[in-house]
């Protein structure tokens, strides 16, 4: 169907695959598949200005407010960024 309606259409078939910014990668021995994207994580790591890592970034009460942290001052700005985290798979 895709030949059809477009004039060129590249098929490619592998156990490691790039698909719309994600990687594929597929197991099939252990029946697996993992997928990634790291350029969606690159931007995440850029637009929080990440430096250091950490095994889990969750609170310890994942639903806990933490009083310390400081008001927000652009909501908008906010909400883009928990959009962006909500796309990762």
């Amino acid at each position: 169907m895709l030949k059809d309606k477009f004039e060129e259409v590249t098929v490619e078939s592998s156990d490691n695959l790039g698909i719309i910014g994600m990687q594929v990668c597929m197991d099939c021995e252990q029946r697996q598949v993992l997928i990634m994207q790291p350029k969606h994580v690159e931007r995440i790591i850029e637009t929080f200005k990440v430096t250091k890592g950490t095994l889990s970034p969750a609170m310890v009460k994942s639903m806990a407010d933490d009083v310390d942290s400081p008001l927000l001052q652009d909501q908008s700005d906010y909400m883009s960024k928990c959009t962006m985290l909500m796309f990762v798979l």
